[in-house]
This record gives structure tokens, C-alpha cells and sequence, in this order.
């Protein structure tokens, strides 16, 4: 991260920071630390670090730090060493912890002294809260110094500040015993957060009321002196004014607070659309147009195994293809490999490796120690699959994560029925959210919960919903979550708040046609009613297909307002011109804002097939039948952009400031044009 940049208090998170409104809960970790050297920072410095990564590695998402956490209080001066001295290791101090706030993905408070510039009171005590991504939110330098510290410390002003895990307030010890706090009470804080150096923190009485006028949450951490027989005190505070001292020495304390959860999706991450869930979006604005940026899902529907490809290690890695794979779709196109992390205990690991044994050369098709969830994760394993989720994640291709395969009853496997309170079993949740929490970090990634949701066993509904629901509570960057099911363009999880997009398997004979595939995904369209986005993962027709044919039904599918990815696009025997079709049609609708808009067939008109409108703004047009024009009817008079683009080589034709009259009108399709065309139209803003 660029480090010149991080002393500035940053006022937009992401572009999506009120996009999603943070709701749900957050794991805090106090940390009542005991400095251990006077007169120098390094030692402190590296022992504060091991505790803040012992307290992220405990699922802690903000883990806060006392007062001038690991310098000395007092005296001004000690063994030739000033206060001053030890202010200006500021700057690589504040470098370093940003970047552990970053790295760790947490938010981070810490107290530190700060050179002030000023002549006669040289310092600041100030203290840091850091973003998940090492940015600062807040630079708050205490208001009101102690009696020793008048002499050296400069004060500074209070502030309400915004988190991604609500609205906050940073004070600094003695100033909670002054009238001082009190304007917070009528701030709408989720969370006070004081930092003190105190012998014993119950000497701050007045905690619970601040918490109490400001109806949220508050955190005291302290700071230990070495030698003295102290119990600390740091505390948590509740909107009633509950307060609970915690005692102890040196020690990490825990706690979850009914706070924003603090989640915020990452800069290019694919994201649902915050204007229009039909469609997905990347989280970035590379045209500064205004809008974020949208993204279309074009490519493979296999290899399923992807991950348990070639000969099986004793550490439980691979000796695969998968990077050729990869690179083969760097290099050509398709973006999204469709694999399962689960294909044994009912899966399709074992008619995978007797069908393909010199691709599957073992049916051991799982990230468990000795192939048994009891014994936990193989870390080998999973170091392995971010090696390659990496080089996808590089790359723009989309890691479609599906947890289980089909068949796997989870119940009757594993023991992991849903409890009596209907909540997914403990261990179940322990796992889901272990992956989740691994592999989040990657911008082209979503979750499906399970292929075939329905042969999750009994109250197969219910257990998808709560599999979802845990996936959503350990990914704090709003990854797209997908169910999958047997056939049909019914979604049976419609509503449910953790899940956007219905991974649809088509009742292959409904849908041999053409014609047939695309009507009947307009009817899955139609029966999404703007509620989720639809993806046509697995239609068993895609993988019959010649590339003429492949090209054709995947713009039918594009046109009908779904994604697409085809069954049987294994990568390995899959022809180059058809990954090249697929890079082409993400790229054409890339090139437009299609996410505005919806299937119109009723506008179509001269040659034209399957119509995508934002009707009287912009339109894409698609003909795969030979025709001199195109058309569309009922048009609004203006100037308007035509983008001609031949669907088989990706020749482009651009017609501009066009002036297009009222009515139904067509246009002459350009002499470099093929028989197989897009045509995005757009009116241009008088």
C-alpha cells in the first residue's frame, strides 16, 4: 500500500460503503498490554504485534490497544531518553501497524505518542484507528492531557468518525473523567471506544454513562505498568450503562457486540449490483462514468474436479494440470472455472476417477486430514488451491466455489444435521466458515452452496439457507452466494436474504432449441422478478455442441438476462475458438451498460432476434440468421451511438451521433458485418 498516503483520514471506504449497510455482529478483542522497556519502543513494538495477530488468528475483526501502548507514561526525560525520542519512531510505528491492519484484514486501534512540531509541547498522545485496509479513520490526539503531561502534550479535539463497523468515538484516559465526553450524547454512536493507562481502570466511573447517554457499546482498554501488582481493568460497556471490569494482568479479552459488521466488498471485486440485483457489477468505476463497472460471467461449466486433478501427493497436493488449464484460459478466454471442494461421501469422486483414471488417478476427493472431516483441514491442501486461486483470481476467472458436490446426503455422511433450534451443526458451521474465511480474500470469487441442493437430505430447504447464512456471516466483503438445484427455472430460495443468484440446470428436453433455450430462461427472467440474478450453469444440451452451435446458444442465454457457463467446457479438450467466443461475448457486453437493463423481444424488429433494452436510453440487439438490417421498434427520436460487432471474429463498426427518427426503424448492417451481429445502441445526452 502507498504509505505517503495513510495520514490522511479517508472518507469513503469503497465505493459500495453505503451501497450495503452494515448490519450483524463483530468479535472484538481487547488487548491489556504491559509495556516492558522505558526507554525504547522495538521489543514492545514486536510483542504488541504477536498479540494483535494471536487476537485476529482468534477471529477478532477490531482488536484494540491501550494508551501509549508500549511506551512508558512518564517522566518527560529517563536515562537520556525523551519522550520526544521515542514520538519520532511515529511514522514507521504507524507504517508498520497499518500494515498489519491491512494484512490481517482487521480494524485496529492503537495509542502512540506523535511529534507535534510545536516548540513548547513537543507531543501528541494520539491515537490510530486503522481500516481492514490499513487506511486511517481516525487520528484523535487526546483533548484533555494529564497534570504530567501539560508540560508536553499538546491537545487536540473530539470527533465522531465513520467505521465499517458504524459510528464511533475514540477517547484518550483522564479525558473520560471530564465533562468532556459529553459531546457524544446525542452522536448516534454504535461504539465508544476509550484507551487508557490508568493503575487500575475502575477509577473511570464515568464509562458506563457515556455508554449509557450515547445508547451504544463501549470498549476501555488499559495499559499494564511492569512491576506494580495490578489488575488492569479494562472493561466493556453496555447501552443500559452495564459496565464489566475484567481484571488480570497482561492478557487478551474477547467479546461480540450487536454492531456493523463491518463488511465492505474490495476494490474490483465482483459484486451484486446495489441499483439492480439482476445483474452483477465489479466494485470500480475504470471509465469514471459515475457507475461501477459491469461484469459479465462467460465460460467453463467443468472441470468439476478441478481441484483433485493428477497424481495424489503424500502431503495431499496434487501433481495436475491445473495452471496449464488456467493458463489456457488466460490466454484465450472463458472466465470461470465451475469446481467442488467436497466430491466424496456421495459426491462424484468416484465415477470421476473410473471413468478418467489418468486424470483422476484416486477417488480421495476432499481438503480433510486423512480424508476425514473429524480430523479438520489439511492446510497443504488448501495452501495449494490459493496457489492456484491466486493465478485465476490475477487473471479476471471466476473461482465458482461450490462447497459440496451432488448426492451428499450431509445429515446421514457426516453426522451434520441441521439442531433442534433448526441451526446448521457446530462442526458443519466450523468448516464452511474455515474455507470462507481462507479463500475471501479473492475479488473474482462466488460461493454455491451445493450442486443439486435438493439431495442435501432432509429439510434440504432449511440447511441450504442456514450453509448460506454462514457463508454471509464469515465473508465480510459481500461475495455473490448462489444455490444450484435439479432442473428447473423455479427458484426455491427466491427470498432469502444470503442468497443472490439462482446456478440454473435446465430440463434438457425442454430446451433442444435455439429458440426454446431462450424463451424458457425468460421465463427464469421473469419468475426472478428483480430479486436475484440468474446464471444458466448446467444445461446437459452445451456439451453436444459444435462451436457454431455453442456461440449461438450462449448469446440466446446472454439475451434471455442470464450468465452462462456449459457443462461438458472441460478446458482440457475444450476448442480454443469456443473460449475465444466466450472472451468475446463477456467483452461486447462489458463494452455496454447491459446491467440497466431487460429482456424487451417484444421491440425487435427487421432482422433482429432477441432484444436487451433500457427502453428510450439503450438497447443491444442481437440476429444470428442472415439479414440485410436490424431493428427496433418504437424508438425515441435523437442522436444516437451505434457499436456494430460481429459476433464471430469481434470486428467492431462504430456509427456515430446517428440520427435516428420516432417509430420502428431499422438499420443496414455494414458491409464488414457477418450473418451472426450485436448491436448496442445508445441514445447520446443532449
Amino acid at each position: 500500500m502507498n504509505f505517503g498516503a495513510v495520514l490522511q483520514v479517508a472518507t469513503v471506504i469503497s465505493l459500495l460503503c453505503l451501497a450495503y449497510p452494515a448490519s450483524g455482529s463483530v468479535k472484538i478483542a481487547i488487548i491489556q498490554y504491559e509495556y516492558q522497556d522505558a526507554d525504547s519502543v522495538g521489543v514492545d513494538a514486536d510483542r504488541a504485534e504477536d498479540f494483535v495477530r494471536q487476537a485476529a488468528g482468534n477471529g477478532a475483526k477490531l482488536v484494540i490497544l491501550p494508551e501509549t501502548c508500549f511506551y512508558r507514561y512518564e517522566p518527560w526525560e529517563q536515562n537520556g531518553v525523551t519522550m520526544l525520542d521515542l514520538a519520532n519512531n511515529f511514522t514507521p510505528l504507524m507504517e508498520r501497524f497499518s500494515a498489519l491492519a491491512d494484512e490481517l484484514d482487521i480494524s485496529l486501534v492503537i495509542g502512540l505518542r506523535e511529534p507535534s512540531g510545536d516548540a513548547d509541547k513537543q507531543v501528541y498522545n494520539t491515537g490510530l484507528f486503522f481500516a481492514p485496509d490499513g487506511s486511517i479513520l481516525r487520528k484523535q490526539r487526546k483533548i484533555a492531557p494529564s497534570n504530567k503531561e501539560k508540560a508536553w502534550t499538546k491537545a487536540g479535539n473530539p470527533d465522531v468518525f465513520e467505521t465499517p463497523h458504524g459510528r464511533m468515538a475514540l477517547m484518550i484516559c483522564k479525558t473520560a473523567k471530564t465533562g468532556q465526553w459529553s459531546v457524544y450524547n446525542d452522536a448516534d454512536l454504535d461504539l465508544f471506544i476509550l484507551i487508557a493507562g490508568d493503575d487500575d481502570a475502575t477509577s473511570f466511573n464515568r464509562f458506563g454513562d457515556i455508554c449509557k447517554a450515547g445508547n451504544c457499546y463501549g470498549v476501555l482498554a488499559n495499559q499494564m505498568k511492569p512491576g506494580k501488582d495490578m489488575k488492569g481493568n479494562s472493561a466493556w460497556g453496555y447501552p443500559d450503562g452495564k459496565v464489566t471490569f475484567l481484571g488480570d494482568g497482561e492478557k487478551i479479552f474477547y467479546n461480540t457486540f450487536l454492531i456493523p459488521d463491518g463488511g465492505s466488498p474490495l476494490s474490483g471485486q465482483i459484486i451484486v449490483d446495489p441499483d439492480n440485483p439482476s445483474w452483477l457489477v465489479y466494485n470500480k468505476d475504470n471509465n469514471d462514468d459515475g457507475e461501477l463497472d459491469p461484469f459479465f460471467l462467460c465460460g467453463p461449466g467443468d472441470p468439476e474436479g478441478f481441484l483433485y486433478r493428477g497424481k495424489l501427493n503424500d502431503d495431499g497436493t496434487r501433481d495436475g494440470d491445473q495452471m496449464e488449464l488456467i493458463n489456457k484460459l488466460k490466454a484465450n478466454g472463458g472466465n470461470c472455472i465451475y469446481l467442488m471442494t467436497v466430491r466424496t461421501h456421495g459426491g462424484d469422486a468416484a465415477s470421476g476417477a473410473g471413468k478418467s483414471p489418468e486424470i483422476y488417478p484416486d477417488a480421495k476427493h476432499n481438503p480433510w486430514i486423512g480424508q476425514d472431516p473429524a480430523n479438520g483441514l489439511n492446510q497443504k491442501i488448501l495452501d495449494q488451491w490459493e496457489t492456484w486461486f491466486t493465478e485465476m483470481d490475477n487473471n479476471g476467472i471466476v473461482i465458482f466455489f461450490f462447497i459440496y458436490d451432488d448426492a451428499i446426503n450431509i445429515g446421514s455422511r457426516f453426522g451434520w444435521r441441521l439442531d433442534d433450534s433448526g441451526d446448521l451443526h457446530f462442526k458443519e458451521r466450523e468448516y464452511i466458515q474455515a474455507l470462507v474465511n481462507r479463500f475471501k480474500h479473492h475479488k473474482h470469487l462466488i460461493w454455491c452452496v451445493m450442486e443439486e441442493g435438493q439431495e442435501i437430505g432432509e429439510n434440504w430447504q432449511k440447511h441450504v439457507s442456514k450453509i448460506a447464512e454462514a457463508i454471509q456471516q464469515a465473508d465480510d466483503h459481500h461475495h455473490v452466494i448462489a444455490a444450484h438445484q435439479l432442473g428447473g427455472n423455479v427458484f426455491y430460495h427466491a427470498d432469502d436474504p444470503n442468497i443472490q443468484q439462482f446456478a440454473v440446470q435446465t430440463d434438457g428436453d425442454k430446451v433442444k432449441t435455439l429458440d426454446d433455450m431462450h424463451n424458457w430462461m425468460l421465463e427464469a427472467w421473469n419468475n426472478a422478478a428483480g430479486r436475484y440474478n440468474v446464471n444458466m450453469s448446467e444445461d446437459s444440451n452445451h456439451k453436444e455442441l459444435n462451436d457454431d452451435a455453442m456461440r449461438k446458444r450462449n448469446w440466446a442465454i446472454a439475451m434471455a438476462g442470464a450468465y452462462v457457463m456449459a457443462i461438458g467446457m472441460d478446458i482440457l479438450e475444450t476448442p480454443v475458438e469456443q473460449l475465444q467466443d466466450c472472451r468475446r461475448l463477456q467483452q461486447f457486453f462489458e463494452s455496454t451498460d447491459f446491467n440497466r437493463m431487460s429482456p424487451h423481444d417484444e421491440l425487435r424488429y427487421g432482422g433482429t432476434q432477441y432484444v436487451l433494452a433500457n427502453p428510450g436510453s439503450s438497447y443491444i440487439v442481437y440476429a444470428s440468421k442472415p439479414s440485410d438490417n436490424v431493428g427496433l421498434r418504437d424508438m425515441i427520436p435523437g442522436a444516437y451511438n451505434l457499436k456494430w460487432f460481429d459476433c464471430v471474429t469481434g470486428n467492431t463498426v462504430m456509427q456515430e451521433s446517428k440520427i435516428i427518427e420516432s417509430g420502428d426503424q431499422t438499420w443496414s448492417k455494414p458491409a464488414e458485418m457477418g450473418d451472426e451481429v450485436a448491436v448496442y445502441v445508445s441514445l447520446l445526452v443532449q
